[in-house]
């Protein structure tokens, strides 16, 4: 990361969740209006800034935007690869500073739909998430049941100590499958079927054994593929 970054808050200037000059309107749309709440199925009339009901990525774009000291930062830039592979994204802390970084790889951000960059911005929210919960309640049960993860997963691994992280860090977020489906289903206004936001929401969490147990991965990895790729198969639409 460069020494100095030019930073445009999202909303207000206390906010604490940034956007870099390399984050496009189109990608900064994403992130804002994943900030909001579930309108769609209210049961009792909008009543001021309580209208609307949380969901897993509204819920934690909002613990930074409330945070005092902990910031969270969009950007778009190579991602790099792991194992060999391509990124689409990856997530991590800047060394000194109580700050995350969320890097949406450039050529991934251009290729990809709306619906791919979505997903994927939900799924690196929640590695923030982590991280977050670790330094501000290490005492917390979540944060007890995180650690267990890295002992008992990442001990079983020879790879580095980033890519242990990343892969048991995989293993826990897949149980939130359902969660984020949801926050893709709101901010896609609930275009698609719950089943095909579930199938996206895997995307990155193959090497989990909730995701090992799906009976259907020919499906869902193709439906993660067509959104990825933009083909003619995709539901999403790509940014203009």
């Amino acid at each position: 990361m460069a020494a100095e970054e030019t930073l445009i808050p999202i909303n207000e200037e206390d906010e604490k969740i940034d956007i870099d000059v390399s984050v496009d309107p189109c990608v900064e749309g994403i992130i804002n209006k994943l900030k909001t709440k579930d309108m769609q199925n209210l049961t009792v009339p909008d009543i001021g800034q309580l209208a609307g009901t949380g969901h897993l990525s509204q819920g934690i774009l909002d613990l930074f935007d409330s945070s005092g000291n902990y910031d969270l930062v969009f950007k778009v830039d190579e991602a790099g690869y792991s194992n060999g592979q391509p990124r689409n994204a990856f997530t991590q802390k800047t060394i000194g500073k109580s700050e995350w970084t969320i890097n949406l790889d450039d050529d991934y951000v251009r290729n990809a739909t709306q619906l791919a960059i979505a997903r994927t911005v939900i799924h690196e929210s929640v590695h923030a998430f982590l991280g977050y919960t670790l330094n501000v309640n290490p005492n917390s049960d979540l944060s007890t049941k995180i650690r267990e993860y890295y002992n008992n997963l990442g001990a079983q691994q020879t790879l580095s100590s980033g890519v242990k992280i990343n892969l048991t860090e995989h293993e826990f977020i897949g149980q939130y499958v359902q969660g984020m489906a949801k926050s893709l289903s709101v901010w896609d206004n609930g275009r698609q079927s719950q089943n095909y936001y579930e199938k996206l929401a895997w995307a990155g969490l193959e090497t989990s054994s909730a995701y090992q147990a799906q009976p259907n991965k020919t499906e869902i990895q193709n439906a993660i593929n067509n959104e990825q790729t933009a083909n003619n198969n995709a539901k999403g639409e790509k940014c203009p």
